[in-house]
């Protein structure tokens, strides 16, 4: 069950509540008590409300249980974990994707933190079948590996230096002083099932029903206040709130809490029925979602030491590039989101701004290595809003049939900065515009609505 990624976007918030173990804040108790909280936007989500004094044993009450699974009463510095997830399609091919992602962590106050984890998962594809995928990463806090069983490769280059530099940007940005995202708006009709053991302590057992419109609500809200700062807009469609209402039935959630106010179980339970426009070909509506969180070994977990056996050359000669960057991926997304600046709601900020730095860097790339091969490159700068851009989009696909030696590439304007020195000089700042780069590496611009043959014109003669 292949959903769009705007909307997997917009049930991120559900998704992250697994996340927990990523998202605990240890340094927000001092912030809090030093007063330095910065202002929240004015339709920011309310604050969690702060949990009574930890009692040593016996059950919690369903309001203390819900607001700990954010904000724990005992700080989380390192942990045993595990987070599956089990997608099922109940009507059409009943598609069955599956996976596992387990190990510890180790968090590095200031710093990256440390982490040994494995994924596996299992995904049906209407089109090619399964595929199945195993490998495992690892961080000390200065270096990362990924590989799979204990065959690893160290990554090359700068890259947790820069996973270092931006979870700096992130710890002096508004949003690592956001308040954590409310559970208890989130979580309805909650009540207390029983004390069980978990972890060797007694948990309190507490049930809800997850109310996934104010969910995205939220979502919706982060996201706007992660797109305006770079003058970007939110990658998420006006009618999210609504979409959601009513693709999730039902969704509850299942939480055991320690008396020490530290979850040590998650469970998300989800009926799904997705409208058509949300829906990739050969998929149906109808599914089932569960994600399954465990927690153990709390503040006893060994420091994390770098693997006994590390491979010369790069991963994706042994672990094939695709698995290489999947496990790359991983790594840098738990980089990130362990110990979070700005607790769960700086996950998904952080999220949205990988996400965002990925998507515009994709066609630069392309584009990029059109250039490098001496190729005749055009790009197209569009923004969706523009009223002419439809006009100008029929013109250069005009282009690219009447002229097959061109490299045609079309991306939003708000993704120019990922081209550099290429484009430095243009001052490309508004869409539609249109980029003309010869064998020789010289750009030239073309601003606003052009007809085909007369954009034709126009680079013949810049050639």
């Amino acid at each position: 069950m292949a959903i769009s990624r705007p909307f997997l976007l917009a049930l991120l918030g559900v998704a992250l509540l697994g996340a927990t173990v990523f998202a605990v804040q240890n340094a927000r108790n001092s912030a809090d008590e030093s007063g330095t909280v910065a202002k929240q936007p004015a339709d920011e989500a309310a604050p969690a409300p702060a949990p009574e004094p930890a009692q040593a044993s016996g059950k919690l009450n369903a309001k203390d249980a819900v607001a700990a699974i954010l904000s724990p009463g005992t700080p989380v510095d390192s942990a045993r974990f595990s987070i599956s997830y089990d997608l099922k399609e109940t009507k059409g091919t009943r598609e069955h994707d599956h996976g596992k992602l387990a190990g510890t962590f180790v968090s590095e106050r200031g710093g990256v933190p440390s982490f040994d984890l494995r994924a596996t998962s299992h995904n049906d594809e209407a089109r090619n079948g399964p595929v199945n995928s195993s490998f495992r990463v690892l961080s000390t806090g200065d270096e990362g590996y990924i590989g799979s069983g204990d065959s690893m490769y160290e990554l090359p280059g700068p890259a947790m230096e820069n996973i270092g530099k931006l979870r700096d940007v992130l710890s002096g940005s508004p949003i690592a002083k956001f308040k954590e995202y409310d559970l208890t708006r989130w979580v309805k009709d909650a009540k207390v099932v029983g004390v069980e053991k978990l972890d060797g302590i007694d948990a309190t057992h507490v049930t809800g029903k997850v109310v996934a419109a104010d969910v995205a609500r939220d979502l919706m809200r982060l996201a706007r206040a992660e797109a305006e700062p770079v003058g970007d807009r939110a990658d998420l469609p006006g009618n999210t709130v609504a979409l959601t209402r009513r693709s999730v039935e039902r969704a509850q959630i299942d939480a055991w809490v320690g008396a020490d106010r530290v979850v040590r179980r998650l469970r998300i339970d989800s009926t799904l029925d997705f409208p058509k426009q949300l829906l990739e070909p050969g998929d149906t509506s109808r599914g089932t979602a569960r994600l399954d969180v465990r927690l153990s070994d709390v503040n006893d977990v060994d420091p994390i030491e770098a693997p006994a056996n590390v491979s010369e050359g790069p991963a994706k000669r042994d672990m094939g590039a695709n698995a290489a960057k999947s496990a790359r991926n991983v790594l840098i997304l738990s980089a990130m989101a362990i110990d979070a600046p700005g607790g769960l709601s700086g996950t998904t900020y952080a999220f949205l701004r990988l996400n965002r730095m990925s998507d515009s860097e994709k066609v630069a790339k392309k584009v990029l290595r059109a250039v490098e091969q001496d190729k005749e490159v055009v790009v197209f700068f569009r923004n969706p809003r523009a009223l002419d851009d439809d006009a100008t989009a029929q013109s250069v696909k005009y282009l690219n049939v009447h002229n097959k030696k061109l490299a045609v590439f079309t991306d939003d304007v708000e993704h120019t900065r990922s081209y550099g020195k290429l484009l430095e000089n243009l001052g490309v700042t508004q869409a539609p515009a249109i980029v003309f780069i010869n064998r020789r590496g010289t750009a030239s611009l073309v601003e606003g609505y052009v007809d085909g043959p007369s954009l034709a014109q126009v680079i013949a003669d810049a050639r």
